[in-house]
């Protein structure tokens, strides 16, 4: 068993995005989890993509997977792209 100082913790954000080509969806619901979102200080920038490439940038953690769920349902698809980042 190691012993020492805990590192610290890294804070990290995920990308997000949904490229649906042409087939466009209504993007209301969307942007309207996506303005919660930023008012909850969750975001870092996001894009309706005019329904055809949503995507968003969120601090990671459960409050960006219960985002990530809510988008899956309002969209009806799972993410095309995630990617995760390490803020150092």
């Amino acid at each position: 068993m190691r012993r020492g100082r805990a590192r610290p913790k890294a804070r990290t954000w995920v990308t997000v995005g949904w490229e649906l080509g042409e087939n466009s969806v209504d993007t209301t619901r969307f942007e309207e989890l996506m303005r919660a979102a930023e008012k909850a200080k969750l975001l870092t920038s996001w894009d309706d993509g005019r329904g055809r490439d949503m995507w968003y940038q969120a601090w990671r953690g459960p409050a960006e997977r219960a985002l990530r769920a809510a988008c899956v349902k309002a969209i009806g698809t799972a993410p095309s792209r995630v990617r995760v980042y390490i803020k150092e």
